[in-house]
């Protein structure tokens, strides 16, 4: 009786969530996610829609406001590299050092065999101020991105940046009996990201990069503002350390785009050369967590934690979907003394790896990861190495 009450309010909460899933208009714009990397979640296999218990609940899965006692975000910084991240490691060392320094030759001394390069410098923060517990979750984000594309010496192009993201919801725990919990949680958002693109030969993109004045008077600019929704559940059973989780990330998050001949005509109030409105893709994920509760492993002070889960399912219903193996994510977590956190895990077919330290005042880690730009294993993969700051309480 009690296993058919739980299935039922299971399958209650996913028709529930389904009504918000809403497909984008005919020919609208497609928007990137305005979210932001964990050390958790790139070391572990990518977002997970179960567990969610800490503050990153706010981009996994809002339902996971309801289990936390709370935990306040003063501030963050994540500084992510993705591409050929050892030598453009390099790099940075040499150019901060005071080495002369030419851009175009930089970047020329990172392509490919088949001249080609895919990198992206990201930071996250300083901006991230928010709360998540006892049913309720905030936060205020800000995010910075350079993403550099080459597919040759004569083609290239280039897109910087800014976006800010204020997001705040509730989440309900509803008792199933026993040690069985359903939490479900909803979160509206608002989100803006100015972008400023560059295209051209490699060298012009280097140039314009170089030049601060250049790129923001005579470079096209677009401004992306919009709002959201995210939703989720997460069942769980607490007595044997399982949870299932379901999210739908976007579950309807519309956008208008506007486009200005440059940032600088922004700033002077021009109106905008044209209009247009797009939609960030609902991203709906379901993952399983399992935590062993053994008496020994609690009296060495040992928390470990595995989770597997299936991320994007609406990509299995586009017309050219990506290998069902890559979205396929898997981690596993080993937290020591409360203090340190070993992390392993697998996503788009590629290894992730990576450790955080919580001294109390703060937490900092790093993880190393893959993402693949193909639509097949081992086409395209890209790597990433993240260095994290948290100030969170």
């Amino acid at each position: 009786m009690k296993q058919r009450r739980i299935l039922h309010a299971s399958l209650a909460a996913a028709a529930f969530l389904s009504i918000f899933l809403v497909q984008a208009p005919l020919g609208a714009e497609e928007l990137a996610p305005f979210s932001l990397p964990s050390l958790r979640s790139t070391a572990t296999g990518g977002l997970h829609a179960a567990p969610a218990d800490d503050f990153f609940a706010i981009f996994d899965n809002p339902a996971g406001f309801a289990g936390q006692q709370g935990e306040l975000s003063a501030a963050l910084v994540n500084l992510r590299l993705a591409g050929p991240v050892f030598d453009m490691t390099g790099l940075g060392i040499g150019f901060f050092a005071g080495a002369p320094f030419d851009l175009t030759g930089a970047l020329s001394s990172l392509l490919d065999e088949n001249g080609r390069l895919y990198a992206v410098l990201d930071l996250g923060g300083p901006v991230g101020f928010g709360w998540v517990g006892q049913g309720l979750g905030f936060g205020v984000f800000d995010r910075t991105t350079l993403l550099l594309n080459v597919a040759g010496v004569s083609a290239a192009s280039a897109s910087l940046s800014q976006e800010f993201l204020l997001t705040g919801g509730y989440a309900f725990r509803v008792p199933l009996g026993g040690t069985h919990y359903l939490d479900l949680g909803l979160q509206p958002k608002g989100f803006i990201r100015g972008s400023v693109d560059v295209s051209g030969s490699l060298t012009a993109v280097a140039d314009a990069l170089a030049d601060p004045a250049a790129l923001m008077g005579g470079q096209p600019f677009s401004l992306a503002t919009g709002i959201g929704l995210d939703a989720g559940f997460i069942y769980s059973w607490e007595g044997a350390g399982f949870a299932f989780g379901f999210a739908a990330r976007d579950a309807w998050s519309p956008a208008r785009v506007a486009l200005y001949p440059s940032l600088e005509a922004f700033m002077a109030g021009s109106a905008p050369a044209s209009s247009s409105m797009a939609l960030v893709e609902a991203d709906l994920s379901v993952d399983l967590a399992w935590d062993p509760r053994f008496a020994l492993l609690e009296r060495l002070d040992l928390s470990p934690r595995f989770v597997v889960g299936y991320k994007d399912l609406l990509d299995l219903l586009d017309p050219v979907p990506r290998n069902p193996v890559l979205q396929v994510g898997a981690g596993f977590e080993l937290v020591i003394l409360d203090i340190l956190s070993l992390r392993a895990g697998i996503a788009d077919a590629l290894p992730n790896a990576g450790f955080a330290v919580d001294l109390k005042a703060f937490r900092f880690g790093l993880s190393m990861y893959g993402t693949e730009l193909g639509l097949d294993p081992g086409v395209r993969p890209l790597y990433n190495l993240m260095l994290s700051f948290e100030f969170r309480y």
